[in-house]
């Protein structure tokens, strides 16, 4: 993988369940990103799977949705990556690794998902989205705090570094599948 590839995420079906599988893909090629781990900035990388379903009206049906994150980080001083996933109503679940090769197949292993199938007859897709940040909500308060300091005047400085910190959005759909023989 070449340098110029930019990151995507992709939704893919297994056969011949339809349960769909999800991964990013370029992630530790992209420059920002690289960067981004190696000063070790906390990433995160929040991801929205729906299942649609078809109708004979303009909108489709959202009919499911289940939401996920995994955070990566790195702690400079031991060298080590870790890998933590966080789904709601569950404790986070942590995988530290020894190297960023490690870290990236584990990272861009495609992630089957669970509990979203279809339950009645119709034409259905998943889609996702797939939002790659640096520093959670709370990890910005405790820099913003610290920039902040004694003298005041951090929330300009706080404001500039949001906006330098990269942040993207990619997203992607599956093929469309029919249940129940009918469309």
């Amino acid at each position: 993988m070449g340098s110029g590839q930019s990151v995507r995420v992709e939704a893919t079906l297994e056969s011949p369940s339809n349960r769909p599988r999800v991964r990013v893909v370029n992630l530790f090629d992209d420059p920002q990103w690289r960067d981004a781990i190696a000063a070790s900035y906390p990433i995160r990388l929040n991801y929205d799977l729906d299942l649609w379903r078809a109708r004979s009206g303009w909108f489709p049906d959202n009919l499911n949705t289940r939401k996920w994150a995994f955070v990566i980080s790195r702690q400079a001083v031991l060298d080590v990556y870790t890998l933590t996933t966080i789904v709601a109503g569950q404790e986070p679940r942590k995988e530290n690794f020894t190297s960023l090769e490690m870290l990236r197949m584990r990272v861009e292993q495609p992630v089957p998902i669970s509990g979203v199938a279809p339950n009645r007859s119709g034409t259905f897709w998943y889609s996702v989205k797939l939002g790659i940040t640096t520093l959670s909500a709370d990890e910005f308060d405790d820099l913003q705090r610290y920039v902040q300091g004694e003298g005041g005047g951090g929330g300009i400085a706080a404001l500039l570094l949001r906006w330098a910190l990269p942040k993207q959005t990619v997203a992607a759909e599956t093929p469309r599948f029919v249940v129940g023989g009918r469309p």
